[in-house]
């Protein structure tokens, strides 16, 4: 047995029981000094942190982490992306060093999964997921790939996986559409955190439709919370908008401008310019 087969046989190990001792993805608590001042937190992606020249710019990303640091924000939510290589644990290193003023300011961080996570284990996620889960995912988060964070005693945050299922019958769908009915009566806003955003242009749009017309009955007929902000922190420029009756928020590359659009039934064939 090659030494990459042994790494990968005791990550999952590891990951199976880690998994033994939670059936659930755990609701994390981000605590608000004042819950009757207005709330601030931020959600951003695509930070690509890595040493790697011509992948991702360090100029304004360094910039962009101390302005969020300057906001002093209850929370920062990172909707995947957060490195360039997810195989490779020097990029996490990057975001500790590159962060370093979140951490002094002990602003609590809680990242999604996105596509480049996964980078580079394209035959064997395991590797991928233990960087993730040693350098970034909050303690209790470790052995999943979703949870949910409650922001003070009136938001829920629940940050979803992408690349995983959302189709009815699937474990995040299922757990999904748990967090809905049991917010709780004191929850009266809900925050979705996720990298993909529900319509994208033409490479991937019917795929990321099919996820979201399976993920708008159960926003659409819940009773509570109340109203719901959806980030989606990977977008291009071809993203459209739409009004109905939920919010959905796209922005991200650093680059596409903010757009909203909501839970439709029925999406158009094609995605217009």
């Amino acid at each position: 047995m090659n030494l990459s087969i042994k790494i990968s046989v005791l990550a999952i190990l590891q990951l199976l029981a880690i998994r033994t001792l939670a059936d659930e993805p755990p609701r994390l608590d981000a605590a608000v000094a004042d819950p009757s001042a207005p709330l601030t937190f931020i959600a951003y992606g695509d930070t690509r942190f890595t040493q790697r020249d011509g992948v991702a710019n360090a100029v304004a990303r360094r910039a962009l982490v101390a302005r969020m640091a300057s906001e002093n924000p209850a929370a920062i939510f990172i909707g995947g992306d957060l490195v360039y290589e997810g195989s490779n644990p020097e990029d996490y290193e990057t975001y500790k060093t590159e962060t370093a003023a979140w951490s002094q300011a002990k602003i609590p961080i809680f990242p999604a999964l996105g596509n480049h996570e996964f980078r580079g284990c394209d035959k064997d996620l395991s590797p991928c997921l233990v960087n993730w889960w040693r350098a970034a995912a909050p303690s209790g988060v470790r052995s999943f790939r979703w949870y949910s964070v409650t922001l003070g005693p009136k938001v829920l945050v629940l940050v979803l996986d992408s690349d995983s299922p959302l189709k009815p019958g699937s474990e995040q769908r299922s757990w999904f559409e748990q967090e809905i009915t049991h917010a709780g009566s004191q929850v009266e806003f809900v925050l979705v955190v996720l990298h993909y955003p529900p319509v994208r242009d033409p490479i991937q749009g019917p795929r990321t439709r099919r996820k979201l017309r399976a993920i708008c009955p159960s926003i659409r007929t819940r009773s509570t919370p109340g109203p719901s902000l959806w980030a989606a922190t990977y977008t291009t420029t071809k993203d459209f908008a739409a009004a109905t009756s939920r919010i959905w928020l796209a922005a991200g590359e650093g680059q596409s401008p903010c757009r909203r659009f909501d839970c439709l039934e029925n999406f158009p064939s094609s995605i217009p310019p």
